[in-house]
């Protein structure tokens, strides 16, 4: 539980459909906490990555602070996204992991039934302290089948076999935070 932070935000009402109470929106200083905890595991600053899910993204979009939004290349231009949030790359997934109502939030399983008092939660971490996909083949490659001018489809069919999802490196879980969040 050390590595994890609860949101110090205003009072919203849930995100997601079926959580009771309200909650504590995701602020600039809950940001800057995670960016600062990450700092003190002596994470490297480049590379940081943040997964929200759409209530967060609202929380995110809401912020009063013109300053936070930082733009990196010229992906504003492009396609109309931010690159970085306050130094993290962000994902957004329509969900993201939950965790249980108790004083230190333990991390519920992926697919444990929502109870109206879970908190949802976000996870910052940085690509070199978690383990991700690996293909099934030898040496942990990616299997890669071909059928060329398949009758069946008209066309060349390609596809791959892999193993997808992440967990953590190390046992210290230095390099992942949680931010979690709390009722209002």
């Amino acid at each position: 539980a050390a590595n994890i932070i609860k949101t110090t935000g205003t009072s919203r009402t849930p995100n997601l459909d079926g959580l009771t109470g309200n909650r504590k929106a995701i602020t600039k200083y809950d940001l800057a906490k995670l960016n600062s905890m990450l700092d003190q595991m002596d994470v490297p600053s480049d590379g940081r990555v943040i997964l929200i899910d759409g209530g967060f993204k609202l929380d995110l979009n809401t912020l009063a602070e013109l300053g936070l939004l930082d733009t990196v290349g010229t992906e504003v231009l492009k396609n109309g996204t931010v690159g970085k949030i306050m130094g993290f790359k962000p994902y957004t997934r329509s969900s993201t992991v939950k965790y249980s109502n108790d004083s230190n939030p333990v991390l519920k399983a992926e697919k444990s039934a929502l109870l109206p008092t879970d908190r949802l939660a976000l996870y910052a971490w940085h690509p070199m302290f978690v383990r991700r996909a690996l293909g099934t083949g030898e040496g942990g490659n990616v299997k890669v089948f071909i059928d060329v001018n398949s009758a069946v489809y008209q066309g060349d069919v390609i596809s791959a076999l892999s193993r997808s999802g992440a967990s953590k490196s190390r046992y210290d879980e230095r390099g992942i935070v949680a931010l979690v969040e709390d009722f209002a």
